[in-house]
């Protein structure tokens, strides 16, 4: 799977920096994510069934939703929104939460996502958020985005 993901990374960056609008890169990117997605289900499934360890078939999906997730985000905070003299206010994390968190993505579940900035939301971790998650949702994924602790936003 390791020489799978480096081929993969370097792909999603060649289709990020390709000449042409952001929105033609993102959706080449969505495209590659999309075939990665889709083989990582298909040999899900073979692991389900040819194993029968289910915890095997789900630590595989979580591991290929990391894969994925760490993919965007590094494609969001490097290529689509650089922040060549970042801020303190301008570092954002990611955090798998519920099932996905615990290793443990069963097919067809949520992708629970936390998103962790250093103080308040500004206009560059909005942008991030907000291309991490249309990626996702264009994917056809069902995410949940949780809210930070002691906010209503």
């Amino acid at each position: 799977m390791a020489a799978t993901v480096s081929a993969s990374r370097e792909r999603l960056k060649e289709a990020a920096t390709s000449p042409g609008d952001v929105a033609a890169r993102r959706k080449s990117v969505v495209a590659i994510l999309h075939e990665a997605h889709q083989a990582a289900r298909s040999e899900a499934e073979w692991i389900l069934n040819n194993t029968k360890d289910g915890f095997a078939c789900v630590n595989f999906l979580s591991q290929s939703m990391d894969f994925i997730v760490s993919s965007l985000h590094e494609l969001a905070t490097t290529i689509f929104h650089p922040s060549n003299n970042p801020s303190t206010g301008e570092r954002i994390t990611v955090a798998a939460v519920g099932g996905y968190g615990r290793g443990t993505l069963a097919p067809g579940s949520d992708i629970d996502l936390l998103f962790i900035l250093p103080y308040k939301a500004t206009p560059w971790s909005e942008s991030v958020v907000e291309t991490i998650l249309y990626a996702l949702w264009d994917l056809k994924l069902k995410v949940v985005k949780s809210r930070p602790f002691g906010q209503n936003c």
